[in-house]
């Protein structure tokens, strides 16, 4: 066991960094479980490494999968631990560290955010998200620094968008919305497809808030056909389940059936 462990703590960066993608891509599948599990033992091995901003994106990232299964209530704590884990700058003129602490702090932010949205907690939401968008660097928004420029702003245009659905606020929502929209327009059509269907089933959802049912159910029915063809299981059981509110198709209630069933055999953690 020793030996592992020395092992582990010799990993560079980079590989820590892939393991990490590594886990990402089980759970956007639905694997939660091994998501889960492959998160945890990496959360290990960066604190042995003092990997400080990816521990924290670890912790993050493990509530990421229980919100994915409704459970807002236990995101909140592995969400709380990766802020505290990462901290935050205690004045303007606070050193922020690299691009990795700035992602690693905007996700535990936008991640408690959408956690108190859960919990209809909506102004301890929106401080939130405040927070979040003083960190993050306008200038970071191209897919040269995916992940920790563009990506953290597109969570925060998520969880916004979420707020004003959840308020009842439907311009908000289409706002936001948009503005998901506008930070993907210059990225390749072929990249990064799960947080491109993932943005579009959002904006599906507040083209229905707006009264606009039918450009919903039309995004809907892309984001559905597109994460199937991806092996996006959790991003097709959510579109299944958005048009199964706003049409009647007993083969869309099947299929989200279906789906539930599968991401349940697969770890995912609904009502548990």
């Amino acid at each position: 066991m020793l030996e592992v462990a020395i092992d582990h703590g010799r990993t560079t960066a980079a590989e820590r960094r892939e393991r990490w993608r590594s886990a990402v891509r089980h759970g956007a599948a639905g694997y939660a479980a091994r998501a889960d599990t492959e998160l945890e033992v990496l959360a290990a091995d960066c604190a042995r490494a003092a990997d400080i901003a990816l521990e924290s994106l670890c912790r993050s990232t493990r509530a990421s999968l229980l919100r994915q299964a409704g459970r807002h209530d236990k995101a909140l704590v592995p969400d709380a631990r990766a802020l505290a884990l990462i901290g935050l700058p205690t004045s303007s003129g606070e050193r922020m560290g690299d691009n990795w602490a700035r992602a690693a702090r905007i996700d535990a932010l936008v991640g408690l955010a959408a956690d108190n949205l859960g919990r209809f907690a909506f102004g301890a939401s929106e401080r939130l998200l405040r927070r979040a968008r003083t960190l993050t660097d306008p200038g970071m928004i191209t897919d040269t620094d995916w992940e920790c420029g563009l990506r953290p702003r597109l969570r925060c245009e998520w969880v916004s968008t979420e707020l004003g659905l959840y308020r009842g606020d439907p311009v908000s929502a289409r706002t936001h919305s948009q503005a998901g929209l506008d930070l993907l327009a210059a990225v390749p059509a072929e990249h990064h497809l799960r947080h491109r269907i993932k943005t579009e089933l959002i904006a599906a959802a507040a083209d229905a808030a707006a009264g606009k049912t039918d450009a919903a159910i039309d995004r809907g029915h892309r984001c559905r056909r597109a994460s199937a063809g991806a092996g996006l299981l959790p991003l097709q059981w959510a579109a299944t389940a958005l048009l199964g509110s706003l049409m009647s198709d007993p083969a869309v209630t099947v299929e989200n059936q279906q789906l539930h069933e599968e991401l349940t055999r697969r770890g995912m953690s609904f009502g548990r």
